[in-house]
């Protein structure tokens, strides 16, 4: 039983649309996490994995937000599994 220990972290967020602000303020703080977390993303090759909860309704609203906006898009994969 003298085995080594792995631990595995996953970042990820539970975000809450309303809850103790309004929908517009929550919007305001996602798309500034989402932009962060994109160039995290981008940035450290050591990053590859986020989980935003099986929330993909997260996705809608960055995007909506960002609509008209320049952005690019990384890779990534969206789902359920």
């Amino acid at each position: 039983m003298g085995g080594k220990t792995v631990f595995h972290v996953v970042s990820e967020t539970h975000w809450d649309r309303e809850w103790y602000a309004t929908f517009q303020q929550f919007r305001s703080r996602l798309v500034r996490t989402c932009d962060r977390l994109l160039k995290i993303l981008d940035e450290d090759p050591e990053f590859k994995y986020f989980t935003l909860d099986g929330q993909t309704v997260v996705l809608e609203d960055y995007l909506e937000a960002k609509r008209g906006s320049c952005w690019r898009a990384t890779s990534g994969k969206a789902g359920s599994w």
